[in-house]
């Protein structure tokens, strides 16, 4: 019945549903067997199209227990709790919460010990304590029918699920999704290491009231990011093992149209930065991470965006283990010319990366001084005026020269003026005027060609 539910959704981009289905089984299980660090996958898509019939069948198929938080729906302190002053001293009191009923516990004995079970995989958990979330685990019937007798005791851990986060309707209720989606945790509450994190947004039209997280930069890069949409095709599938009336499904393949009204495309936010390439880490080395190139594209998008997605996707495939240190250039570029020559051809944004490299490199005075100079020299430039003072290395400074030229025309000049930019390199590249003739000469002969 699970695998049915699932024949109706599809990623707009090129994840087909039984990728997306084993990706999102994938953060799962790599949940439940403990990650180094965790992290809330978050799926767009407008209403109706099947994000909780997803999640519901990946949490039974793993044998855990959903909690769906409907945002949408909840009060402030449903959400968040509800606060209350309490003593910890003669006239000091602290502000602490009632926590909500949706949180995850673990179950305790008698002797209020945390209870933990080693299940058939080897692994020991703890045992969630499925009696005190009540209604709110949302898949109680089809895990007591699955796992049979002694159910509670067999559940391996939980999944929780935020729905439509995007319309919490104030700002204690967007800092709390904020707070547990980055870490698991709400005030003083800490969710058991078992229980993976999911979260779900409508995008933003004129149908649907969201607040500003759709573009909040700092919620984008703390989670990974999917598109989903229903085409009539996987939904006539669906409708046909479900058994939806014969008639009915007739009428859908007449006319497509009339299944589900068109809506605007979505866009996955931009959402690179450090802490992205950290999660991206976690993921490649501590998941059953997808070999299928386009599945893997999806992640690279969803993590750190589509352009920069596209770009390591590139550098994979063609498998550069890395980007030649700016010293190694300019000092031997000769044993590196020859890839940077072939990359002219094909990688563009191989080249754009090796650029933005030299300049950050180029940038420290440092860095600048003691690969230019020599160490004795280095350390007795002090000031701007004190680099004509002292010879630089001409192979070091051929070695640029030759990095240059080889570079594409249009990235020349603007290379050479955000390098000249530093006050350092400015003093450095002073001193020799024959990289500055020749970006004149082949400015001149390319106003003359044309």
């Amino acid at each position: 019945m699970y695998d049915l539910l699932l024949f109706w959704i599809w990623s707009v981009l090129v994840m087909r549903i039984t990728e997306l289905e084993k990706t999102l089984n994938n953060h799962l299980v790599a949940h439940l067997k403990g990650v180094s660090r965790s992290w809330t996958d978050n799926i767009f898509g407008y209403s109706g199209n099947g994000k909780s019939a997803l999640v519901k069948s990946i949490a039974t198929t793993n044998d855990c227990v959903l909690i769906k938080v409907p945002v949408a729906q909840l009060e402030t302190a449903d959400l968040v709790g509800t606060p209350h002053p309490v003593q910890i001293r003669p006239n000091l009191y602290v502000q602490m919460y009632a926590l909500p009923n949706w949180l995850p516990h673990i179950r305790v004995d008698e002797n209020n010990k945390e209870i933990y079970h080693t299940f058939e995989d080897g692994i020991t958990r703890p045992l969630i304590d499925v009696d005190l979330l009540g209604a709110k685990a949302e898949n109680r019937a089809e895990l007591e029918e699955k796992l049979g007798e002694n159910w509670k005791d067999k559940v391996k851990g939980a999944v929780l699920f935020f729905d439509e986060i995007n319309r919490a309707f104030d700002d204690q209720m967007k800092n709390g999704i904020f707070e547990f989606i980055e870490n698991g945790r709400l005030h003083t509450y800490q969710s058991p290491w078992n229980t993976y994190r999911v979260s779900a947004m409508n995008p933003p039209n004129a149908k649907y009231f969201v607040n500003e997280m759709t573009d909040d930069k700092a919620f984008a890069m703390r989670s990974i990011h999917y598109v989903l949409d229903a085409t009539p095709e996987e939904w006539l599938i669906w409708a046909e093992a479900r058994g939806i009336n014969e008639t009915i499904r007739d009428f859908i393949a007449a006319d497509p149209s009339a299944l589900m009204e068109n809506e605007e495309p979505i866009s996955l936010p931009n959402n690179r930065s450090p802490r992205s390439y950290e999660m991206l880490s976690v993921l490649m080395d501590e998941t059953d991470f997808p070999s299928n190139p386009s599945t893997k594209k999806e992640i690279y998008y969803g993590t750190i965006g589509k352009d920069y997605g596209n770009n390591f996707a590139k550098h994979e495939r063609q498998k550069f283990e890395k980007i030649p240190h700016p010293k190694e250039i300019l000092s031997n570029y000769s044993s590196i010319r020859s890839i940077l020559l072939e990359m002219k051809e094909s990688r563009n944004d191989f080249l754009n990366m090796v650029n933005q490299y030299m300049l950050a490199f180029l940038s420290r005075e440092d860095n600048a001084k003691h690969v230019f100079y020599s160490e004795e020299d280095a350390l007795q430039i002090t000031n701007e005026e004190q680099y004509a003072l002292h010879p630089y290395n001409e192979q070091v400074m051929e070695n640029f020269k030759q990095f240059v030229s080889d570079m594409y025309p249009s990235s020349k000049s603007t290379f050479m003026r955000k390098a000249t930019n530093y006050s350092h390199m400015n003093a450095i590249l002073i001193n020799d005027v024959s990289i500055y003739n020749m970006l004149e000469q082949e400015a001149t002969e390319a106003y003359e060609s044309e």
